[in-house]
């Protein structure tokens, strides 16, 4: 090798000609770029050139097609970075018989506009499909070209349906989208036999209607070792926000060692409807999101004969109209054991603000639990209406608002305590 010294420095120089860097681009090109191109043209992906690429790293994918898919076949997918840049666009697809990995990756929103931001979905599995990764970042939060946000709907971060498995590790999953956009939800399992095991990570969303851990029409999600789970959208015209939500017969989430946090207009912490069931363990549940007279709710929410059944829980309520835990319904379940519930905030005669709360036929169970109200109209405990039942055993109840009573049974109700402190 020849080597060349300038009088003025102790450190070589390398001579560059025009056409050595001609050649030098078009050796990258050849090796580098081309199969990436090929790729992307069979699934629908424009690439973008980044430095990141001679260093190793996988160019980042593109979909800017509406409708298009960044990546569906098998195998490892580590170190991969999906950009939506379209409606609908899917970042990566499980479909039926595969299995994809997706270790250290991510997928971004791209777009520029809500209506490309519409409707796009970072991660899916369906049809029988499987999916995992860990320590993935999910990040859809679509942005104007001047950096302001944009107000995009119907956006989900992982999916899984029609029997599609996902399991997560230590992922970041967010949803924006705006205050005023609507339905933008985090983790959604939807039919028999999908499910979403999430371990780890966080999850946050912030339209309205947004829910962060949705299980229905018999899918399930699992949750724990630290899930953080954040929701602070207000009420969409249909429905509120919330953190958990499962609805219908066999829809399920089971939930430990999580913290939950809503500040969302009319919020539950979790939320059990039409037969769904959700299990919690070890877990903290704060509420700082008021209610009104009309959409009053409780942090732990059961109703339509579904069930939530709280070990080792901690709930907490900050606002006016929102309960600790309620059952509302025939058939309708909540059963407390060894948890902490403080709600600080005041009802009115129409709308009690009560700890715990069964109506219409519902029950709640308080075993060796604590509860704590503080307002106007907070009891303790409220049971009313035919069939509906509380039982307390081995727990303590404190009140400490106006027109406030320890156990208020109405209309036809029934209460048990045994070995309590009514106070």
């Amino acid at each position: 090798m020849n080597h060349y010294h300038t009088p003025h420095s102790g450190s070589p120089r390398f001579e560059r000609t025009r056409l050595a860097q001609a050649l030098g681009l078009l050796l990258v090109g050849l090796f580098s770029l081309q199969p990436i191109e090929g790729w992307a043209a069979d699934t629908r992906i424009v690439p973008l050139a980044f430095p990141g690429l001679l260093l190793g790293a996988p160019a980042p994918l593109v979909v800017n097609t509406a409708d298009g898919i960044g990546i569906n076949v098998s195998g490892p997918h580590d170190q991969a970075s999906v950009l939506l840049a379209a409606a609908r666009t899917i970042g990566v697809l499980a479909p039926a018989a595969s299995s994809i990995g997706f270790d250290h990756a991510s997928v971004v929103s791209s777009a520029l506009t809500a209506a490309n931001a519409n409707g796009q979905s970072a991660l899916v599995a369906r049809d029988g499909g499987q999916l995992s990764g860990s320590h993935v970042t999910i990040s859809l939060v679509p942005q104007a070209a001047n950096g302001a946000a944009v107000t995009a709907s119907n956006m989900t971060g992982v999916r899984a349906t029609g029997g599609g498995k996902v399991t997560l590790h230590d992922a970041q999953v967010t949803l924006g989208g705006g205050a005023s956009a609507l339905n933008n939800q985090g983790l959604v399992a939807s039919g028999k036999d999908s499910h979403i095991a999430f371990t780890g990570g966080s999850v946050s969303t912030q339209s309205k209607g947004s829910v962060a851990a949705l299980a229905q029409e018999g899918g399930s999600l699992s949750l724990g070792q630290g899930t953080q789970i954040t929701v602070t959208g207000a009420n969409s015209p249909t429905t509120a926000s919330h953190a958990l939500k499962a609805t219908g017969a066999g829809s399920r989430i089971d939930a430990s060692d999580i913290q939950v946090q809503s500040s969302a207009i009319s919020s539950s912490g979790a939320r059990a409807e039409d037969g769904a069931q959700i299990q919690l363990q070890r877990s903290q549940f704060t509420s700082v999101g008021a209610a009104t007279s009309t959409t009053g709710t409780a942090v732990l929410h059961a109703l339509g004969g579904a069930s939530i059944l709280a070990d080792a829980v901690q709930a907490t309520a900050t606002g006016n109209f929102v309960g600790g835990v309620r059952a509302d319904g025939s058939a309708s379940l909540v059963r407390l054991s060894d948890s902490d519930v403080a709600i600080s905030g005041a009802g009115n005669a129409a709308e009690i603000a009560a700890g715990a709360r069964a109506s219409n036929g519902a029950e709640v169970v308080l075993e060796g639990s604590r509860l704590s109200t503080q307002g106007t109209y907070g009891h303790g405990v409220l049971v009313e209406g035919s069939g509906s039942r509380a039982s307390v055993s081995d727990s303590q109840v404190d009140v400490g608002g106006v027109r406030a009573h320890g156990v208020y049974v109405n209309s036809g109700a029934d209460a048990v305590v045994s070995g309590s402190r009514i106070s």
